[in-house]
């Protein structure tokens, strides 16, 4: 009876402990970590629900994180200083589902969002696009009033109004949406363009002088990249080899880089002829923020949320910026889930970093300025160390314990009389 009582205590431990080896322990809004990041408390969505965030922009001196909340109704929140969010009203508010926020874009006082509002009753979500109104409000265009299936994914501000790209297709048909491209003078009355039929998905939209660039992808998972002076009339500039994984494109000081998960950055200095770095960081995205580029790491074997580095190592880099895409310098951001990215925005001072953890949505928020991985070794200390406990500890002290346990309870050793049997089962 005392094994098995001691057994089941030992379950009972091994699962707590498990427990909390599974779970990311939730960091509260508040004071700053040992480098200046913060999470700050978020507004919920139009219908009081929680905010899922597709991304996260500056425009015209405004952060702006954009979305849909748990009912599929699109959302955006603004900051004028990174750490104060309020919610902002789109008027009329499509019904619940099939809608979302996927770009922000602001030119000469107008900010323009698009994405998708469809309603549960129509079954499909629809193109559609937003303009801010003086009040801060959203008026809908009455793109959203159509017909067709499908979503604006990237919008810039350009010299004449707005280009924005996404996928389209008419209801009565079974085909696949296809790319298709969007042109606007003021943000509400939106035309249709074409795009290049070999592209089935855009990763990437940005103004370089007179030209707007996409970054595509194929269905044979290769990316290219496109340029157009008007938005209505695109043409191939470069694909990217077999075995590249190009998955985002920015544009800043005469330079284009572009984002490679499997191996380092490319750079083109008129998008047209690209070249990929002899060494240098693997990021997943990149952007450009005024000052230079900015780019979140792509990390195999990542460290734990929480855990910057092993004690006595420096801390791993969670963001990587450069001055022209060729040299990189690492910079920590301590306990920010970096691998968990899905938009990261920077300027004024400050950077804010989209991030899913399990289910929650959060913004992280850190300076601009960030210090470097040569001068700022982090070891684990208390204030900085997860809260979750590594796995092969959790098995470690389970082991030990279980064996300390049956040690422990084993009845003394006692010699058997000779031309006798044990018992089949001797634990009475």
């Amino acid at each position: 009876m005392t094994i098995g009582r001691r057994a089941a205590g030992l379950v009972l431990v091994g699962a707590v402990l498990a427990s909390l080896a599974s779970t990311n322990p939730a960091i509260a809004a508040g004071p700053p970590t040992a480098h200046g990041w913060t999470r700050p408390t978020l507004p919920l969505g139009p219908y009081d629900r929680p905010l899922i965030l597709n991304g996260v922009t500056l425009t015209s001196g405004v952060f702006f994180a954009f979305g849909y909340d748990d009912l599929g109704s699109p959302a955006i929140i603004s900051s004028t200083d990174a750490d104060t969010w309020r919610s902002t009203t789109i008027d009329p508010l499509p019904d619940p589902g099939n809608g979302r926020v996927m770009g922000i874009a602001s030119r000469q006082g107008r900010t323009v969002a698009v994405g998708s509002a469809g309603g549960v009753t129509s079954g499909y979500p629809r193109p559609c696009a937003w303009l801010q109104r003086p009040n801060g409000t959203w008026q809908a265009s009455p793109l959203c009033a159509g017909t067709t299936i499908g979503e604006l994914r990237q919008v810039v501000a350009t010299d004449a109004g707005f280009v924005a790209l996404g996928t389209e297709a008419e209801p009565s048909t079974s085909l696949e949406p296809t790319v298709a491209g969007w042109v606007s003078t003021d943000g509400l009355s939106w035309d249709r363009a074409s795009f290049p039929t070999s592209v089935d998905e855009i990763l990437g939209l940005v103004v370089a002088g007179h030209r707007i660039v996409a970054l595509g992808l194929s269905s044979d998972r290769r990316s290219s990249v496109h340029s157009s002076s008007d938005g209505r009339d695109w043409r191939l500039d470069f694909t990217f080899p077999k075995g590249s994984a190009v998955s985002s494109i920015a544009y800043g000081d005469g330079q284009f880089v572009a984002s490679d998960e499997a191996r380092y950055p490319w750079r083109s200095a008129d998008g047209r002829h690209w070249s990929v770095a002899d060494d240098g960081p693997t990021v997943r995205s990149v952007i450009w923020n005024g000052d230079g580029f900015v780019a979140t790491p792509q990390m195999p074997g990542a460290i734990p949320y929480g855990v910057d580095a092993k004690p006595g190592h420096p801390v791993r880099p969670r963001l990587w910026t450069s001055d022209d895409g060729s040299s990189w310098t690492g910079h920590v951001a301590s306990r920010v889930p970096i691998l968990h990215a899905t938009s990261i925005a920077s300027g004024g001072g400050r950077t804010v970093i989209s991030v899913r953890v399990d289910e929650r949505h959060e913004l992280w928020v850190g300076p601009a300025d960030l210090p470097d991985t040569s001068t700022a070794a982090l070891p684990l200390t208390s204030s900085t160390r997860s809260l979750r406990p590594a796995w092969w500890l959790v098995v470690a002290l389970g082991g030990f314990g279980g064996l300390l346990a049956l040690r422990r309870g084993r009845p003394a050793a006692r010699p058997i009389p000779r031309g006798t049997r044990p018992s089949r089962h001797p634990w009475t």
